[in-house]
């Protein structure tokens, strides 16, 4: 290490780095979406993910459940299509807890 960086490097007051390059442009895309995109159309983006997990695409099915019950949900001890079953069996909607505490199916 030269003596220039190891004068500047970690004091007070020195730059840290660029940062995300991109975190401006992200940001403005962002507020674009945001201004752009209603409630109805986020709804009709959900309905349409919902109507394909229903007719047995398990893509859909995967991206709809980690997004209601969190990626962590999946990492209980029943397998995730026992939460499934049980979720359709009691036909209610369950919380990210509720469903980490359902008990595994026996076949």
């Amino acid at each position: 290490m030269s003596a220039a960086s190891e004068a500047t490097q970690f004091k007070k007051g020195s730059a840290g780095g660029p940062g995300y390059p991109y975190a401006a442009k992200r940001e403005r895309f962002r507020k674009i979406l945001l201004s752009t995109v209603k409630t109805k159309d986020l709804k009709a983006v959900i309905l349409a993910l919902l109507a394909k997990a229903k007719n047995g695409e398990v893509p859909a099915a995967k991206e709809l459940l980690e997004r209601l019950l969190g990626k962590e949900a999946f990492k209980i001890d029943a397998p995730p299509m026992n939460v499934l079953q049980i979720l359709l069996e009691e036909d209610k909607p369950a919380t990210t807890d509720e469903a980490k505490t359902l008990p595994p199916i026996e076949s």
